[in-house]
């Protein structure tokens, strides 16, 4: 469990990665890091780097990466140890590391590691660890051969059970237990909801509309379900009978749902759903 206070200034530290920057990078370094703060990508010489070098490093980024975006995945506390597990994304502006990444003008999206260490409520130690080599892989230029897709082995591609468990275990569970973070990882950005009376939804809309509190759900009992693969492509169908709830009226539904899934670089996303009325659940 990560205490309230820390979890403040852990979460006041990932905000300095989601640009453009509502804060000064040096002013929530004053409030959330100790003064001899050091930030560390492994313990050889020049690993580690001290608080004013942490401003410089970040502030960089309003100018090569200007929309960056950084989303927690996951936190663990042990002691003094905050663990985060992340996930940033970003298209930058021109080469990365002194040209090692030559600019293509692709969008990155990669794995992060952190373990702060923490004293007093504040972050006085992080060692961190960026998927850099991911993200090199999925920014080169589309001129470059062999096509990344061609790199891609079997084990790399999705699979039929690889989208049944994306989405019972997270799209499903995420509607349940409210976890508006997964979904919005979830959902691609131009995701579209059609329901069964028509109306079609943006993914913006769908997250504002869960967001509302207003509906709720209780249960998701799926069934019937066949997923076919086309490539980067899958489609799930499947019946559903749900038990929601809205304004504290409960109802029971029994639908037919056809869900795409499109593999993007590294990651899995749902890109439209579309549901049909079957009547109501008894």
């Amino acid at each position: 469990m990560v205490d309230e206070r820390v979890r403040e200034s852990v979460d006041m530290w990932y905000s300095l990665f989601n640009l453009p920057h509502r804060e000064s990078v040096a002013a929530v370094h004053d409030r959330v890091v100790t003064p001899d703060y050091t930030s560390c990508t492994g313990d050889g010489p020049g690993d580690c780097w001290d608080k004013q070098k942490s401003i410089q490093v970040i502030t960089s980024f309003e100018t090569s990466i200007p929309d960056m975006k950084f989303e927690i995945k996951e936190q663990f506390a042990e002691n003094d140890r905050v663990i985060v597990r992340g996930e940033v994304s970003g298209t930058p502006s021109g080469d990365l590391f002194g040209g090692l990444i030559p600019n293509s003008g692709k969008r990155f999206r990669v794995m992060t590691i952190d373990i702060h260490t923490i004293e007093s409520g504040r972050i006085r130690k992080t060692y961190h660890m960026e998927n850099w080599f991911a993200a090199m892989v999925q920014l080169r230029s589309r001129h470059q051969s062999p096509p990344l897709e061609d790199e891609l082995t079997a084990e790399a591609r999705m699979t039929a059970e690889e989208i049944l468990s994306i989405h019972t275990d997270t799209f499903n569970r995420a509607l349940k237990e409210q976890d508006y973070a997964a979904l919005e990882g979830l959902y691609a950005d131009d995701y579209t909801l059609v329901r069964s009376d028509g109306s079609v939804l943006s993914k913006r809309e769908v997250l504002h509309d869960l967001r509302s509190g207003a509906l709720r759900v209780h249960s998701i009992e799926l069934g019937q379900n066949e997923v076919r693969m086309y490539g980067p492509t899958a489609v799930l169908t499947a019946e559903t009978r749900t038990v929601t709830s809205q304004d504290g009226m409960e109802s029971r539904s029994h639908f037919r749902l056809v869900a795409v899934y499109v593999q993007q670089e590294q990651s899995i996303k749902l890109v439209h759903f579309q549901s049909t009325s079957l009547g109501s659940s008894p």
